[in-house]
């Protein structure tokens, strides 16, 4: 009888499991999702808007002047893959691995992360040293608005 209920409740498990990974897949190839860099300090602002097939730089404040140019496709599905590696939930929690911006050394940053309707924002850390947990992601977005 145990075993029964073993094999059971083990299936039972599985099908769940299979159902939320495409869901999330699903929901990973849609257009809603939209990734926002933002580094600035005194004097110095930039913004970045990456989506599936667009990357959008603002460089003001008041965001009245950008330049966009094209996603390359396999660029967004590297940010997919590293995307699918985080917990959404956690990454406003996240602790910078150092603290020079507050020395104006170097810029501030944030990353945003939108999956409509939810959207995950980071707490702020030093451009160029995210906390360990979004480094793969943030360095690949940086990687992506520096690429000519």
């Amino acid at each position: 009888m145990r075993a029964i209920i073993l094999v059971g409740y083990f299936l039972l498990f599985s099908a769940q499991c299979a159902s939320k990974k495409s869901a999330i897949n699903e929901t990973l190839q849609d257009d809603s999702i939209a990734f926002v860099y933002k580094q600035y300090t005194r004097g110095f602002y930039r913004e970045y808007h990456i989506k599936k097939n667009t990357i959008t730089s603002y460089i003001d404040y008041k965001k009245t002047s950008s330049e966009t140019q094209k996603t390359i496709p396999m660029d967004w599905a590297t940010c997919l893959e590293l995307l699918t590696a985080l917990d959404l939930n956690a990454i406003n929690a996240l602790n910078a691995p150092s603290d020079l911006r507050r020395t104006d050394k170097v810029h501030h940053a944030e990353i945003t992360i939108t999956i409509h309707p939810n959207t995950f924002r980071s707490s702020n850390f030093d451009h160029g040293n995210p906390p360990k947990a979004i480094k793969p992601l943030v360095d690949h977005l940086v990687y992506m608005i520096t690429k000519d």
